[in-house]
């Protein structure tokens, strides 16, 4: 069983985060020194315990944002600014105990919308066109979503050259990505009607 996560800055101070409850914010309950010593920090990594062995995640070149998976088998981790993960393989799974279990590839598009951007920016637009032509990828952030089933969905934001993000659904089964929640382009969302909840925005 994985505890005790937390997240450490480069000068060893960390702050506990609950794995069971990542939609909860409880960084204003930590205590205020605490909080402004890890916000100093310039890098950042994770740690966590798992078999009364600490396992720890840093990269010395950049940060590393992560938590586990909703079913608590993985860890994700999106690296950035990484030498050793560099984008567009920034984004891991991690074994429990460290190891690496896989590099995540970079999915395409899923979303009808992005391709109808695309198709029209392209006559508008031949900076962008040039853009998605030779694409600058990143994995961006991992994240939970409660959906309108009640079901916990494991989503990654995918970032195509500071213009478009698609956040995709990760299956646990498969560990593919087989489905988009949202996606963003130029301030303007469009969800995904079978998982949008109806009183979210």
């Amino acid at each position: 069983m994985i505890k005790n996560w937390k997240k450490n800055n480069e000068k060893g101070v960390s702050i506990a985060v609950d794995i069971l409850n990542p939609h909860l914010f409880n960084f204003d309950k930590i205590d205020k020194e605490v909080q402004n010593a890890f916000l100093k920090g310039k890098k950042f990594g994770i740690s966590w315990e798992y078999n009364g062995n600490e396992v720890h995640i840093f990269d010395k070149d950049g940060s590393v944002e992560g938590f586990p998976l909703s079913n608590l088998q993985y860890v994700a981790a999106i690296f950035k600014n990484s030498n050793l993960y560099s984008s567009p393989n920034n984004g891991v799974l991690f074994n429990l105990d460290g190891s690496v279990h896989k590099i995540l590839e970079l999915p395409k598009f899923k979303s009808d919308f992005v391709h109808e951007i695309i198709e029209k920016e392209n006559v508008k637009n031949l900076l962008l066109k040039e853009f998605l032509e030779q694409p600058k990828l990143s994995f961006e952030k991992y994240s939970r979503y409660i959906s309108n089933q009640n079901s916990e969905l494991d989503i990654f934001d995918i970032n195509y050259n500071n213009e478009i993000t698609e956040s995709q659904i990760l299956d646990l089964e498969t560990l593919e990505f087989t489905d988009f929640l949202k996606t963003r382009f130029d301030r303007n969302y469009y969800w995904n009607p079978k998982w949008k909840k109806e009183n979210f925005g």
